[in-house]
């Protein structure tokens, strides 16, 4: 999503690395207002209360369409530890790092962390619970390797907040 002055009314997310990946999924460019490919949005709770802030109609919501690509979340994590290994801004060992970031996953909810799939029975304020421990900022250092990959936790963050499946 694309929140700069210029674009505030572009409310179309994709996380297609470039357009060209688009004809591949059968979707023209033309329909696509913004092309995203960061994946920081996805996981950011922030971009979702900003974005219900930006839409002015109940109609300009339900229009809305996404697609999200997904990677693999270890391989996500990875990427983000080579990456910051290589500017110089991580200097501990890959496992080290991914044992703390899952060690913090489970400490706010062991029982999610052994079975996942609970996600899907959690009620709206368990489910703000659980993801607010993930966000508190002390707990969200430690983890943030491994968070943007939790794909089954921000997908209902959207959901929660108003979006349908079908989007």
């Amino acid at each position: 999503l694309n929140f700069s002055d210029s674009h505030a009314r572009s409310f179309s997310m994709t996380a297609f690395p470039a357009v060209s990946a688009l004809a591949e999924a059968n979707i023209s460019a033309a329909r696509v207002a913004t092309l995203d490919g960061s994946p920081g949005i996805f996981p950011n709770g922030q971009v979702n209360a900003r974005l219900l802030t930006s839409l002015t109609t109940g109609a300009g919501k339900r229009r809305l369409r996404f697609i999200i690509g997904l990677r693999d979340p270890f391989d996500l994590a990875f990427s983000l530890w080579a990456f910051l290994s290589s500017i110089g801004k991580e200097s501990q060992r890959v496992e080290v790092r991914m044992q703390r970031a899952l060690d913090a996953i489970v400490a706010c909810n062991e029982t999610l962390a052994d079975n996942p799939m609970l996600l899907l029975s959690l009620p709206p304020a368990e489910h703000a619970a659980y993801r607010g421990c993930l966000e508190e900022p002390k707990t969200a250092g430690k983890h943030f390797y491994l968070f943007g990959g939790l794909y089954g936790l921000h997908l209902l963050s959207w959901l929660h907040h108003g979006f349908s499946a079908r989007q």
